[in-house]
């Protein structure tokens, strides 16, 4: 076959060279490529979002422990989420509105954690297999158009 000239891809070229740095499979299928690499969205309007908001495209999270990191425990009750820290020895607590059922309260509690430490690295521990799938899968989640 025969190699494109050009490659385009839906994120800043700033964020391609970072993406092609840290990927060993990146780096080995475009080896010895003599072709350009070009900065286009594709015709989603939801994409176009990506202009306007800002956009990781790394997940944020980490299946071993971040070092330094505080660490949360999130726990949710019938009605409440909560989730628990120590700083400087103390323990503080955050406490969710009222939800709807166990297991909104442990999602909520979750929510909670990463909205309270949205810009500083954290270790969240969890008992709920049903949140930690989410939060494991919430990055790469995907909603396909609509006709």
């Amino acid at each position: 076959g025969v190699e494109p000239v050009s490659l385009s891809v839906p994120c800043s070229l700033f964020i391609w060279d970072s993406l092609f740095e840290s990927s060993d499979e990146l780096q080995f299928a475009l080896a010895d490529w003599p072709g350009q690499v070009f900065y286009h969205l594709p015709q989603d309007p939801r994409l176009s979002l990506l202009k306007m908001v800002p956009f990781q495209w790394k997940s944020p999270c980490s299946l071993s422990p971040l070092p330094d990191a505080t660490t949360i425990f999130a726990d949710g009750g019938k009605t409440y989420g909560a989730c628990a820290y120590q700083k400087a020895g103390q323990w503080c607590t955050f406490i969710t509105p009222p939800q709807k059922s166990a297991q909104r309260a442990e999602l909520a509690a979750a929510i909670l954690a990463f909205t309270k430490f949205k810009s500083e690295p954290f270790n969240l521990i969890l008992d709920s297999l049903y949140v930690t799938q989410i939060v494991k899968t919430i990055y790469e989640a995907y909603l396909s158009p609509g006709t």
